[in-house]
């Protein structure tokens, strides 16, 4: 019984990784139809962080745009999600193609403005789509076992 519960609660852990990767995908798809405005790039640097099995390094790039004479910031690169990595460099040129006080063009939701991004892109789809099959892979395997 056990292992039926646990089987099914990876097989539902799977459906949901699955759902919200292709949630996240439907707003990118939404966002191709966003319009786009200059933008001024405030700060753009990596950031690491040591976690228990090593070194995760991140672009962070902060902007600033005018939508309707209101001034927004924005700290989205992709609206799906950005991939961080272990690999330094793949952060530090996200942050050469965004460098401080360049003027980049920011898309914007026209409903709610401050929703904003530098790439309408979704990086991390295919680990999301990944992951969800471990779970169901997982849990078939548990619960028939």
């Amino acid at each position: 019984m056990t292992s039926l519960l646990i089987g099914w609660g990876g097989v539902g852990m799977g459906a949901y990784v699955a759902w919200t990767t292709w949630w996240a995908g439907r707003r990118v798809v939404r966002s191709l139809r966003w319009p786009s405005v200059d933008g001024t790039v405030l700060r753009s640097n990596v950031r690491m962080t040591t976690t228990r099995h090593g070194r995760i390094h991140s672009a962070v790039i902060e902007y600033r745009y005018d939508v309707g004479g209101t001034t927004h910031h924005g700290e989205t690169i992709c609206l799906g999600g950005e991939l961080d990595t272990t690999f330094e460099s793949r952060a530090r040129r996200r942050c050469q193609r965004y460098p401080v006080g360049a003027t980049v063009p920011v898309y914007y939701d026209p409903v709610e403005p401050a929703v904003c991004c530098l790439e309408r892109k979704q990086e991390t789809a295919w680990l999301g789509y990944a992951i969800a099959v471990l779970f169901v892979v997982v849990g078939v395997v548990v619960s028939a076992g």
